[in-house]
Parts: structure tokens; sequence; C-alpha cells
């Protein structure tokens, strides 16, 4: 089940933009998947670093948002990724998974997996974690 915290943050404009689908979010675990557009392709025909870079934080926004209070949101900080194979086909699945949740820092890691599952690129990322006001 979904939290509107949760149906907030994959109803965003960039979410909808790519065609990001969030599959599952709950206690720290998160699924999204993102079919693969013409306009996504670099000149090699494969899918562009900034995608995937978008798909492995929006992995992680996910799996934080699925543990955070309903007063307090998130917002990336840094994010190292490592590109480990060139990504094509019809849909890629980003999993993410909250590796420390602390009450101002969150630190997380993201895997995208191709159609073949296999691991195209995987990152960690550290997040700011606020209060509304």
């Amino acid at each position: 089940m979904l939290t509107e915290k949760l149906k907030t943050l994959s109803s965003s404009p960039v979410w909808i933009h790519l065609g990001l689908e969030l599959l599952d979010a709950d206690q720290g675990k998160s699924k999204v998947g993102m079919p693969v557009k013409n306009e996504f392709l670099q000149i090699f025909g494969k899918v562009h670093g900034g995608i995937l870079a978008t798909l492995l934080d929006a992995t992680m926004a996910s799996a934080i948002n699925s543990v955070l209070e309903d007063h307090v949101f998130s917002v990336t900080a840094e994010m190292k990724i490592h590109y480990l194979r060139s990504a094509s086909g019809p849909y890629l699945i980003g999993k993410g998974e909250v590796i420390q949740h602390g009450r101002s820092i969150t630190v997380c890691k993201s895997e995208i997996y191709d159609a073949q599952e296999k691991l195209v690129a995987f990152a960690t990322g550290t997040f700011v974690n606020k209060e509304k006001t």
C-alpha cells in the first residue's frame, strides 16, 4: 500500500515526463520501473547516463520516503554512481534500499537492472532530512 506521501512523490512532473512507475516502496526498500524511450538514448543507441542517474535518485528517494514521517521531507545532498554496462531494452528496474536512517541524514543505495536482469549501474546517496515549516 502506497502512502499519500509516496503517491505525491511518484506523481511529480519529472516522474510523469520520464514514465517512472513506483512498483513498491515499504520499510526502506523500493522498486521503480522505467520504460526505455527513444528520447533517452545517446548517439550509440544506449540509455544516456543522466537518465540512469535520475532513475537511481528516484529509486533512493522512494525508499527514503517509505520510512520518513509525514512532516519530514528529504533532498539529495550527494550521489556517487558506478556505470557497469550500457543500458538498452524495453524496460529498466531500479531497486533502492535505505542503509542508515538518522534524524537529519539518510544514506541509501540503488541498483538498476535491465530486462535480462543484468546489473547496469549502482549508486549510493546521502540525503538531508528536513521538517516542513
